[in-house]
């Protein structure tokens, strides 16, 4: 069994998504922000209302690598799979 560690409430469908993406000569991947012996998290999410503190982890991830990091984000969905419910 999985113990989920974050699953905040939805507030609108998932139209638009937001991503912090490193960029240097070998394109674009997206930023992960290390939360120490439990791993990372990937800077992504469908809320605007968390964007500020994705930035905050964003700025630190830039202080402390010296990556470019670009928001970038997507408003096209395709459902590709659905499991449950």
């Amino acid at each position: 069994m999985v113990d989920l560690v974050d699953a905040p409430l939805n507030e609108a469908p998932a139209d638009e998504v937001w991503v912090w993406v490193s960029v240097d000569n070998r394109g674009e991947g997206i930023v992960a922000f290390s939360t120490g012996p439990m791993g990372g998290m990937s800077l992504i999410t469908a809320k605007r209302s968390l964007l500020p503190k994705l930035r905050d982890y964003a700025l630190m991830t830039a202080r402390r690598t010296g990556a470019r990091l670009r928001l970038v984000r997507f408003t096209r969905a395709e459902v590709v799979e659905e499991i449950g419910g």
